[in-house]
């Protein structure tokens, strides 16, 4: 499968349409209000930072596996780091990064894309154009229609499909038949995980992902996979929080760091969105006719393979999940507003660690990642943090301009690029 590379302008163009899209049909502007993360502060410093550090991040992944096809293609997968959130996240993150950095610095040089004195990152337009085509080219070997997009004219398309017609027929096989107590049990814990991967990345679906739906047969039947990457967070408490802060991990920890829940569904209409949500109406336990439970072990940066847990054990771990959510919160709840500004800011760089293990990167080089990564980051994070969380929402100029563009009062959201007509680098 090849993917045809676009110019810098049609890819800012393309993301835009679609950006406009999710705005209007999806998510719309101002649902970022947690009462826990100060959003989307945090997002105003935590995009410019990521945004900048991407471009080593990215020429790193294509050192290591031989460009973002073959990246895509590597991360086709159940329980993958990286997923379709990382893979089509990049272009929305970046892009936004930087429309918020040339907000900020209104003498900004485009071209070069120097963000500040003492910080080698850039946020040249350059950079945006390599990252959007990193992206594209990602998500196309990713995705098994080989389209960037669930749709080209809306927000939500019918299937986000990664496995091969084959892969889904096995691990369907390999589903448990499960009455309406069992079904309730297993959509509990699904429920349970979803709300707790929210509150520990930011409030955010960053390590959360569902694909599908896969037919089964003449039978009506869909397997749908629900999965969380990361249930453990062992690297939270290197996030050097102010005062001295760190996150203190549960005394009794999920059994293992990672989840897939595979539903059998029928009589279900599906369809999805381009960071991997599946809306499934309805989702009851009538409508689920068998699961099970995957994981790839105990370490979310250590591949032990795909292996089962018995769907007997939902309830219990729907009862865990609460109890570790409520030791979380209880935590986070307790910190005052520039620590809880940083623990989303820091947890957003989770991003480039996630993409990394997925492309091979084994603990001790992600470990050593991290610290490399907060190190370079430290300067942009600095020159932000405090502008960004003195100001309400409407004082920050990207959400106004995000605001004006998804009620159709601005006509475009991200500046052009200076050398409209130029390609991105390849990615080598």
């Amino acid at each position: 499968m090849t993917s045809q590379a676009l110019t810098a302008a049609q890819y800012l163009a393309l993301e835009e349409k679609q950006l406009y899209y999710f705005l209007t049909a999806v998510r719309p502007v101002g649902e970022e209000k947690s009462e826990l993360y100060p959003e989307p502060q945090y997002f105003n410093t935590s995009f410019i930072a990521v945004a900048a550090l991407w471009p080593q991040v990215l020429d790193q992944i294509s050192k290591r596996v031989g460009g973002p096809s073959a990246y895509g293609e590597k991360c086709r997968r159940v329980l993958s780091s990286c997923t379709a959130l990382h893979l089509s996240g990049l272009a929305f993150l970046a892009a936004w990064g930087r429309e918020m950095w040339l907000l900020e610095e209104p003498d900004a040089d485009q071209r070069t894309g120097i963000i500040g004195p003492g910080i080698p990152e850039t946020l040249s337009d350059r950079d945006l154009a390599n990252a959007l085509d990193f992206s594209y080219q990602a998500v196309t070997h990713y995705r098994r229609d080989g389209q960037a997009y669930p749709s080209a004219t809306g927000a939500l398309g019918a299937e986000y499909r990664i496995l091969d017609a084959a892969t889904a027929e096995s691990i369907a096989a390999n589903t448990a038949g499960v009455d309406e107590d069992t079904g309730f049990s297993i959509l509990r814990l699904l429920a349970s995980i979803r709300a707790l991967s929210f509150l520990m990345e930011g409030e955010t679906r960053e390590a959360l992902m569902m694909h599908g739906p896969y037919p089964l047969g003449a039978g009506g039947e869909q397997l749908v996979l629900f999965e969380c990457c990361d249930l453990h967070w062992s690297l939270f408490p290197n996030f050097p929080i102010p005062g001295d802060v760190r996150w203190q991990l549960p005394p009794r920890p999920f059994p293992v760091a990672n989840l897939a829940i595979a539903l059998v569904l029928r009589d279900t209409k599906i369809t999805t969105d381009r960071f991997g949500t599946l809306y499934i109406d309805p989702l009851t336990p009538k409508h689920l006719v068998r699961a099970s439970l995957l994981t790839r072990g105990k370490d979310e940066f250590i591949d032990e393979g795909l292996s089962s847990i018995p769907v007997a054990e939902a309830k219990g771990l729907g009862r865990l999940c609460d109890e570790i959510q409520e030791h979380m919160f209880l935590q986070i709840a307790a910190w005052d507003v520039r620590q809880r500004m940083a623990a989303g800011v820091l947890q957003e760089h989770m991003l480039l660690l996630r993409m990394l293990s997925a492309a091979g990167f084994q603990r001790g080089e992600i470990e050593a990642e991290q610290k490399a990564i907060i190190e370079r980051s430290d300067p942009i994070i600095r020159r932000y943090f405090e502008s960004s969380l003195a100001r309400p929402v409407e004082k920050l100029p990207f959400y106004a301009k995000l605001g004006a563009f998804a009620a159709g009062q601005a006509s475009s959201l991200f500046t052009p690029f200076v050398a409209a007509h130029e390609r991105p680098q390849a990615h080598r």
